[in-house]
């Protein structure tokens, strides 16, 4: 069939655990008879969209647009659902009068997506309209609920508490983060992507702003943790939230360039958000949220990528904003050798390992113990 997509989705309020849909009787928009099959979209927002439209409404529901919903009555528990939306490959699939598709075999799923119903109401990209208390509709009559959803004034605004915790807020910047990249276009991979689009400036990607991620929607692994730092920061600012940039460069890279044997240092940008008076450190690129154990010092040793290994040196700690204005690797370069992004000069002094500061103070206080013990042992002769 001309023009179909490779891809398509499935939304659904169950978790799959076989790796495969099963055809489950519906009917079809063109047929008044059931039919045993799996139904898809090529739009991953409608999937999203109606796999979680079940689990926000009982009673009459009606979809509007991409991002609104009518309904008679909620559900009386959203908060913790999840609903699932799985990526499916097109082929053996038929296309449906309204443009949707459907297949009558099994489906082996590519790729699951878990969604959050509430939070997905409290970001704002679903909009819940309940039926004013005082107005019904029987089950029976749908002519009924055809003419009151015509009349957006016998419906109020859905709105839950906001009040979400400064984690809770990470994880929707998190979720908004990861599905802007779901939903990019292009290769996946940098090279792929520059080969396709004619980019020779292996550099090109450090030039990238958040804005350009958003408006040309470019995969995750094609801008970098630069770019899925800028992305974060900016998503983060729209909700008056101020982030950080934690610039760390890989230890073994860094020594090398200093010592003047190598010259290209590798490292990873990560952020910082302030919780409860303290600045607490992740990696946006992650799926989940994990706070990574940092004093956020010149110079420390941290797991900046979740190795278990405290391979990478903290540099540079950059206002969100200010890391905006970095648009060369000879910029980032410069984050990492001296912590300024107009210094190439080493000025960064990585710090001793944990057990060697242990050990040092453990010998010096030893040490002074002995002394006074020798000192007020010849006062007290």
């Amino acid at each position: 069939m001309n023009g179909k997509p490779k891809t398509l989705y499935h939304g659904t309020q169950k978790q799959i655990k076989d790796g495969v849909i099963h055809p489950m009787p519906a009917h079809r928009n063109n047929m008044k008879t059931e039919v045993t099959a799996v139904f898809a979209t090529s739009d991953f927002v409608h999937a999203k969209n109606y796999a979680c439209m079940r689990l926000i409404a009982s009673g009459w529901k009606s979809p509007a647009t991409s991002d609104t919903l009518y309904i008679q009555r909620l559900n009386p528990d959203i908060s913790g659902k999840k609903a699932y939306v799985y990526e499916l490959d097109s082929t053996g699939f038929e296309q449906d009068v309204d443009g949707s598709y459907y297949s009558l075999a099994d489906k082996p799923i590519k790729k699951e997506t878990t969604i959050d119903v509430m939070q997905e109401i409290q970001e704002g990209r679903i909009k819940v309209y309940v039926l004013k208390p005082g107005l019904e509709c029987p089950p029976d009559r749908g002519d009924i609920w055809a003419e009151l959803v015509k009349n957006k004034d016998n419906f109020e605004l859905y709105k839950p508490n906001i009040n979400m915790s400064m984690e809770e807020k990470i994880k929707s910047i998190m979720v908004q983060m990861h599905t802007m990249f779901h939903d990019a276009i292009g290769p996946r991979t940098r090279p792929e992507y520059m080969k396709e689009y004619g980019i020779s400036d292996r550099n090109w990607h450090f030039s990238l702003s958040a804005e350009d991620i958003i408006k040309d929607k470019i995969p995750a692994n094609v801008v970098g943790c630069t770019g899925r730092a800028q992305l974060f920061c900016k998503l983060a600012a729209d909700k008056g939230i101020k982030s950080f940039v934690v610039c760390t460069a890989k230890y073994a890279d860094w020594k090398a360039t200093h010592d003047g044997k190598a010259n290209h240092m590798n490292g990873h940008q990560i952020i910082a958000v302030e919780i409860d008076g303290k600045k607490r450190v992740f990696d946006p690129g992650r799926k989940e949220l994990v706070f990574i154990d940092t004093e956020l010092k010149s110079g420390e040793f941290i797991d900046a990528i979740g190795n278990g290994k405290k391979d990478y040196i903290v540099t540079a700690v950059v206002p969100g904003d200010e890391f905006a204005k970095m648009n060369t690797y000879q910029q980032l370069s410069n984050l990492y050798s001296s912590g300024d992004m107009n210094n190439s000069d080493f000025t960064i002094r990585p710090q001793k390992i944990n057990i060697f500061n242990n050990v040092k103070r453990l010998v010096i206080n030893r040490f002074k113990n002995i002394i006074n013990r020798l000192v007020h042992g010849r006062e007290n002769k």
